[in-house]
């Protein structure tokens, strides 16, 4: 009769320990699962990131480009300008002459 009361106990004992493996296996599977899940929503959010960077990237060359151009133009406009100012000097000189 004691055996048969310990023999069901360490069937008991048995199958718990058997629903805990379960159980405990069933919880590594879910976190398992959750941190693949983490790792592509980071490594979605790390090529979302490259893109952007990539565009601003192509956005800054462009306005450095573009900064150059109006830079290059500027010089030139200064240019025209001191330009202008001799042929007026040229044109007051050659009028002085005209009409003393």
């Amino acid at each position: 009769r004691q055996l048969e009361e310990r023999t069901c106990e360490l069937h008991a004992l048995q199958e718990a320990m058997l629903n805990e493996e379960e159980d405990a296996a069933a919880r590594c599977r879910r976190l398992q699962e959750q941190h693949a899940k983490q790792m592509a929503e980071k490594q979605a959010l790390l090529k979302e990131r490259e893109t952007w960077l990539r565009q601003v990237s192509k956005q800054l060359a462009a306005s450095q480009r573009k900064n150059e151009e109006l830079e290059e133009r500027l010089i030139e406009a200064e240019r025209l300008e001191e330009k202008l100012a001799e042929y007026e000097n040229e044109l007051l000189q050659m009028a002085a002459l005209i009409n003393p």
